[in-house]
């Protein structure tokens, strides 16, 4: 469509748009990234349906402009308000191996600690006044994929943990993912089939749908406390 965004010489593995749909609900969310000349993402648009009756549509908008430093990490992101104003929401922090060790958002930290081999390990989540409120572990097979990770929070005495299933195709997106925040594909050598997140109120599944390029192209992501799945479509340019 014209609001799709459009890059001159663009390769054929940038992601362009996610969407998140719904049947039933008529619902469709929408994720679009934009490239600077340079090949960067430099903002992020996206757009959630508040209202799911198919004639009389309710859309929210929220947009991210990023920066990013000479090694071509992104370093600062500044979140557009209604009112046509932008306010900082986070800076990103790296060590000399171009590895994020700090993200600091607008209402919470993150930090980021490495095993032996170079690959996370542990990242701890804390409130702006610097109290402690979360961490996550992660845990990799022989082959250097994320087998699982498990969640603990103050919010809860109950642990969350997800456990991913890989197949043999080399993952093109590793270390590649010039987003904000970590993604299974990035850390892991092979391409996820399913994501599994479980905690004591629910289960969540995701398997994934790849193309020739190995690149996924559709996710089917179910819920125990939704009646359907969501489907969520990724499209390159």
């Amino acid at each position: 469509t014209s609001n799709d965004p459009v890059v001159e010489n663009e390769p054929a593995f940038r992601l362009i748009k996610l969407i998140d749909s719904i049947a039933s609900l008529s619902k469709e969310d929408k994720v679009s990234f934009y490239y600077a000349p340079s090949g960067v993402c430099d903002s992020i648009i996206s757009q959630y349906q508040q209202v799911y009756l198919p004639n009389t549509p309710f859309w929210s908008y929220s947009r991210l402009r990023l920066e990013y430093n000479s090694s071509q990490l992104p370093v600062k992101a500044f979140k557009w308000s209604p009112s046509g104003s932008e306010h900082q929401y986070s800076e990103i922090f790296y060590d000399g191996n171009g590895r994020k060790i700090k993200h600091i958002n607008y209402n919470d930290t993150y930090t980021y600690t490495y095993d032996h081999l170079g690959r996370l390990a542990r990242d701890t989540q804390f409130s702006s006044f610097g109290y402690w409120l979360s961490y996550r572990t992660y845990l990799y097979d022989s082959k250097d994929n994320v087998l699982e990770w498990k969640s603990f929070s103050t919010y809860s005495a109950d642990s969350a943990f997800v456990r991913c299933t890989y197949d043999k195709a080399i993952n093109p997106l590793r270390k590649d993912w010039n987003l904000l925040f970590y993604d299974p594909r990035v850390l892991s050598r092979n391409n996820l089939t399913s994501m599994t997140y479980v905690n004591t109120s629910n289960a969540e599944t995701v398997t994934y749908v790849y193309n020739a390029l190995n690149l996924p192209v559709k996710a089917r992501i179910y819920n125990t406390n939704q009646a359907e799945p969501v489907i969520r479509t990724y499209i390159y340019q």
